[in-house]
């Protein structure tokens, strides 16, 4: 190897030399308070997209429990109308026979007729207030919808401007190190090595358990669209399909009513299913982004390596520790990497 450097000689006055004993050169005021505003930013920033998950978290719920109340009533009412169209059934019946007699013997019956008349009434009548409820639920529906799609881009921007604060600072720690001279970036380089890696430790482990919660998040969108897929064929094992005939018990009533009201249904189960695919589609989006974060800490690792072997010829330069530490950040790194894959298939 290379010999030893000379000591310096003693400063005037008994003094020390700078550079024996001394901690090495701090970087600029102006710089330390423009990268200690980004950081305070950046953790604001944190907050605030916390906030808006929770806010975004907590419409979700509370739109999902009254589109809940909303199907019970309206199927309450779907059995309270099927109950009225076998009566009005059965009435009809009773009317045809009494039509037939009063074909035979030529005999009006006028309560047959103030009879009908209440029945068609009271069907018209169900028919519109079913008819009402269904567009203020869509209503509803659609303004939620459109809340969340607010409150999404609101997120997208604030993510976007987290990782912009985030170049830049990666930027101004390049460039502190860049005016350096050679000696003190030799000194200081294991105490800035050590930083980085606490900050690439912090940021696996936080990759962990973004991963873990979205694993979470898809068994429980998985098990949300297997339950609306087992409601839909619930409900096409007991009414059958939208283009099926009517049964024969039921073939004497108006098909356009059940008709009507077994495509809404339809309707509102396939919106489900397609805002649940949607939210997959979010979460793979999600993932890349933290494959992308996974690819730039990579990036950072294999600089720091290459600084490394770069000055492994100075005697005086000890990396045993950083290197085993590296090692292990990188095993860490391909396991995250694995999982973010297995998320996104």
């Amino acid at each position: 190897g290379a010999p030893p450097l000379p000591p310096l000689p003693a400063a005037p006055g008994g003094g020390r030399a700078p550079g024996h004993g001394e901690p090495p050169a701090a970087v600029p005021e102006e710089l330390q308070r423009e990268v200690e505003e980004l950081r305070s930013e950046n953790e604001y920033l944190k907050d605030e997209l916390d906030e808006l998950r929770a806010e975004m978290e907590e419409m979700r719920d509370r739109y999902l429990e009254e589109d809940v109340y909303q199907l019970q009533e309206l199927r309450r009412e779907l059995d309270r109308a099927n109950k009225n169209c076998r009566i009005l059934q059965y009435r009809l019946r009773k009317a045809e026979q009494k039509s037939l007699k009063v074909a035979q013997t030529g005999h009006v019956d006028g309560e047959l007729i103030r009879s009908l008349e209440q029945d068609l009434k009271v069907a018209k009548d169900v028919s519109v207030r079913l008819h009402h409820e269904l567009e203020s639920v869509e209503e509803k529906r659609v303004k939620a919808e459109d809340e969340n799609e607010i409150l999404r881009q609101q997120i997208i921007e604030v993510e976007v401007s987290k990782q912009t604060l985030q170049n830049e600072l990666d930027k101004l720690k390049e460039s502190s190190l860049k005016r350096r001279g050679s000696r003190e970036m030799h000194k200081e380089k294991k105490a800035f090595t050590q930083e980085d890696s606490a900050d690439l430790k912090c940021q696996l482990q936080f990759a962990k358990e973004e991963a873990a919660l979205m694993r979470k998040k898809m068994a429980k969108l998985g098990r949300e669209k297997d339950e609306l897929e087992q409601e839909l064929q619930k409900y096409k094992s007991i009414y059958g399909d939208v283009d099926s005939p009517l049964p024969t018990g039921e073939a004497g009533g108006p098909p356009s009513t059940r008709e009507a009201e077994l495509k809404l249904r339809l309707k509102l189960v396939e919106e489900e299913a397609n805002i649940l695919g949607r939210k997959i589609v979010e979460l793979e989006v999600e993932n890349r982004g933290i494959k992308a974060e996974m690819e730039d800490m990579r990036c950072q690792y294999e600089k720091e390596c290459l600084s490394r072997d770069h000055i492994a010829s100075i005697p005086t330069s000890p990396y045993g520790d950083s290197v085993e530490s590296a090692t292990e950040l990188r095993r860490h790194l391909q396991f995250v990497e694995e999982e973010a894959e297995l998320l996104r298939r």
